[in-house]
């Protein structure tokens, strides 16, 4: 395995390191400067009454009782934990994430597949082209 420097790395604790430090400086953040700016931007879509649902303490009842491992659907490269912690946080908000998304954001709506848009946007290209061409 080579770095990004041209150095060569074989042995399994080299390995381990490279993969650290990449994945490290792949997924870390300088933060934000000015939050404000960007947010001016953003319309609120969740009502107090939503924000105290999404924010109240986790009880034993919103997590179902699953009877066998099968019932967890697989995500790569996660331990179990973090499996019913992410199924946890989707149900929550499950019942709120209607109202965040607009109609243009389809690849948020369950069931439609992001190929509709591709075929949505060829259709339109060809209906332009044909009137362009005078066909």
């Amino acid at each position: 395995m080579m770095d990004s420097n041209g150095n060569i790395y074989e042995n399994n604790e080299d390995l381990l390191s490279l993969a650290t430090s990449y994945f490290d400086s792949l997924f870390s953040s300088n933060g934000i400067e000015n939050a404000d700016t960007i947010l001016k931007g953003v319309m609120p879509c969740i009502t107090p009454s939503m924000n105290d649902e999404l924010t109240r303490a986790f009880s034993y009842e919103e997590v179902s009782n699953p009877s066998s491992m099968t019932q967890f659907r697989p995500i790569s490269l996660c331990n179990i934990l973090y499996k019913i912690a992410a199924k946890m946080l989707v149900n929550i908000f499950l019942s709120v994430l209607y109202y965040c998304i607009d109609k243009a954001q389809s690849d948020f709506v369950p069931r439609r597949l992001i190929s509709n848009n591709i075929l949505a946007a060829y259709e339109i290209l060809h209906s332009m082209t044909k009137k362009r061409l005078g066909k």
